[in-house]
């Protein structure tokens, strides 16, 4: 009862000071010669009502629509909806569940935690200084720097879905043509070794390995570490083909692309 009251007293407070408050501005502006404009939310708003009070109400319509969500999930579906530190809803809040592609959110997270909004991808080609005639003496070295979407254009244009976002491989050989190398006497290696050599996790299903539904992981990967993919992306095409070799792969791929 008592919280009954206490909201129909403030609520009588509030319009008492508004119309006390129009009528002396109205008071004041007469005797001014001036025109006090419209209040831009008028006194009996449920903008002006508490947020302890309207609160509750919110909620209240809120919950039976994430049930309704729920209900038409699967039954390992787990939902928690919070407002700062208060739990607004839960559903299986405790259950363990495969992230599935929701792990993308968390890696995404964590890599802006840990890198930093502005880090980015380093992928170097190392060797030593060519002659007069543009030939590099010995190895050049493609050093893997950990990104993920180093590509060659045939590998993104076979993609008709989703970003096309991509560094070029490319680019980069013509950077390395442009900056006066035009021959090298020995091999190009490439180097992948910032990161293991482990290139599927062990708790992943056999049948993304087998399926190649993804390629190998490696610090040095170009075109997702697939040797071979179908014309264009669709359902029913052939799965593409992974390399055993990633940063082998990876160090023939510039000569093709240049």
């Amino acid at each position: 009862m008592r919280r009954t009251v206490i909201p129909i007293v403030l609520l009588v407070a509030a319009v008492a000071a508004g119309v006390l408050a129009f009528l002396t501005g109205t008071a004041d502006d007469a005797a001014e010669g001036t025109t006090t404009p419209a209040a831009a939310t008028p006194v009996l708003s449920p903008r002006r009502v508490p947020t302890w009070l309207a609160e509750p109400v919110g909620v209240a319509r809120l919950v039976p629509a994430l049930q309704d969500v729920v209900t038409q999930s699967p039954a390992d579906t787990c939902l928690v909806v919070t407002n700062g530190d208060k739990v607004v809803y839960q559903h299986n809040q405790s259950l363990p569940v495969v992230p599935a592609s929701n792990m993308k959110l968390v890696t995404g997270a964590i890599a802006l935690d840990v890198l930093g909004p502005d880090f980015s991808y380093a992928t170097k080609v190392v060797g030593a200084k060519p002659d007069g005639s543009g030939t590099v003496p010995g190895d050049l070295w493609l050093v893997g720097g950990g990104d993920p979407t180093l590509a060659t254009a045939p590998y993104i244009d076979h993609f008709t879905t989703g970003s096309k976002v991509h560094t070029s491989l490319e680019a980069l050989a013509d950077t390395v043509a442009k900056s006066g190398v035009k021959s090298v006497t020995g091999r190009i290696v490439g180097d992948d070794s910032r990161y293991d050599t482990q290139r599927y996790p062990d708790a992943w299903p056999e049948d993304l390995r087998a399926q190649n539904q993804s390629g190998p992981i490696s610090a040095l990967s170009v075109n997702d570490g697939f040797t071979s993919w179908p014309a264009k992306q669709s359902p029913d095409a052939d799965a593409p083909v992974a390399t055993a070799d990633p940063p082998g792969y990876a160090a023939q791929a510039p000569m093709a692309a240049s």
